[in-house]
């Protein structure tokens, strides 16, 4: 969990500041075995894939600096999950379980279900502004449910849109 631990932490290092441990929820995800349904011929189940990930960054750090992922710094640990999102992790290492191309698949799995479950938790939607079905939970005009429910209505409690993007003129 350590070695989990410390690689999302680079992966999304605020998340800590909201109290979200994401490494917790994917370890519990890699549990159930309730991962997002697919994955890259090249790599094994999720549950497996996890563990056979975790073990090689665990060798490759080691193998260069003599110590755990978790015990580098945060540069060391940015610059070989870099190297490894390149595809460029120098493998097999002993101890390691993942060529570099199948690293640099699990790294993509990996930042992929660590932002899902991110982005899905309350504190983060409310960051984003997001005022969709998925709030619920609490008391109030915002928590009322939406009535306006055609094309360009807004409910007078949804936040402004951030962007000014104009999706009219992009239509062609």
């Amino acid at each position: 969990m350590d070695t989990l631990r410390a690689m999302v932490s680079r992966i999304l290092p605020d998340a800590e500041a909201y109290g979200i441990d994401i490494a917790l929820r994917l370890d519990a995800m890699m549990a159930d075995q309730e991962g997002n349904g697919w994955r890259y011929e090249a790599l094994p189940t999720d549950p497996e894939a996890y563990r056979a990930g975790l073990d090689t960054l665990n060798a490759l750090a080691e193998a260069k600096t003599g110590q755990g992922f978790d015990l580098l710094p945060e540069a060391a640990r940015d610059e070989l999950l870099e190297t490894i999102g390149h595809g460029n992790a120098v493998s097999p290492v002993p101890g390691g379980c993942f060529d570099a191309e199948q690293m640099k698949l699990w790294f993509e799995e990996v930042r992929s279900d660590a932002v899902r479950h991110y982005v899905a938790h309350p504190a983060i939607m409310a960051r984003i502004g997001y005022s969709g079905f998925a709030n619920g939970g609490g008391t109030g005009l915002a928590f009322q449910g939406f009535e306006n429910v055609g094309i360009d209505e807004r409910e007078a409690w949804e936040p402004e849109p951030v962007s000014s993007f104009d999706q009219s003129e992009h239509a062609r």
